[in-house]
């Protein structure tokens, strides 16, 4: 009996010392792991300002709102088509997928027609949210 009392003991010891050398470890490697930064927020101005660029007509403002790869050209008609619609952005529902990268629920209409639910994603680049896509709520 005395024997198995030892075992026991042992073994119970030698759990603890393996739970308490995992923690050991996976603290260790979790803090050598580099924090991603955070994605900024989506601030209510920014989306009133992206909503405006968009259904500007001015091309420059639109290139401001969307995310246009540097050289690329913006179709000459976009900027008109665009200004007839409205566009806006829910800031409370604003998620980010990664640093660079986020959604947001809002709204399309045309002109003075019924809006319609569009999920858009953003993109950060220079510091500034830019739309990259619309399309249904999913």
């Amino acid at each position: 009996m005395e024997r198995r009392k030892k075992v026991t003991l042992i073994a119970g010891g030698a759990v603890v010392l393996c739970a308490a050398l995992g923690l050991i470890i996976f603290l260790t490697v979790v803090k050598e792991q580099p924090d991603e930064p955070a994605a900024p927020p989506l601030t209510s101005a920014r989306a009133e300002q992206l909503g405006a660029d968009i259904s500007s007509g001015d091309t420059t403002r639109v290139r401001q709102a969307l995310a246009v790869p540097e050289g690329a050209k913006l179709d000459p008609a976009a900027p008109g088509a665009l200004a007839k619609l409205k566009i806006q952005l829910d800031t409370a529902s604003f998620r980010p997928i990664d640093a660079q990268t986020a959604t947001v629920s809002g709204t399309v209409s045309e002109a003075d027609g019924p809006s319609q639910p569009a999920r858009f994603t953003l993109v950060l680049a220079d510091g500034q949210w830019r739309l990259v896509s619309a399309g249904p709520p999913s």
